[in-house]
């Protein structure tokens, strides 16, 4: 299977509406509508290594974990786009939203 990405950590939106994965070579992360998982993704470019997911609250924003390089993706889910990346320290993996 070389040459194939490497799917991981599948998680659901706080509102059930989408489903997230991460994959890896290249880093991405996929964006499925939970209601219709055969239909199309979208796939947004992410940080190295990346490893957790912390929601907002209405389920319209995703932080993303990126282990591999010390920075957070933050995704805005409506537009499928990267908002902004930020540093946050090498060996990130675990995100949570107050």
């Amino acid at each position: 299977m070389e040459g194939q990405r490497k799917v991981y950590k599948a998680y659901f939106s706080p509102d059930g509406r989408r489903l997230l994965t991460m994959s890896s070579a290249p880093e991405q992360v996929n964006i499925f509508d939970a209601a219709n998982l055969r239909g199309p993704q979208q796939i947004v470019n992410v940080g190295k290594a990346p490893m957790g997911f912390g929601f907002s609250p209405d389920g319209n924003t995703v932080l993303v974990a990126n282990h591999g390089d010390g920075t957070v993706t933050v995704i805005d889910l409506i537009q499928a786009k990267v908002v902004r990346t930020f540093k946050a320290g090498t060996g990130i993996e675990t995100l949570a939203w107050y």
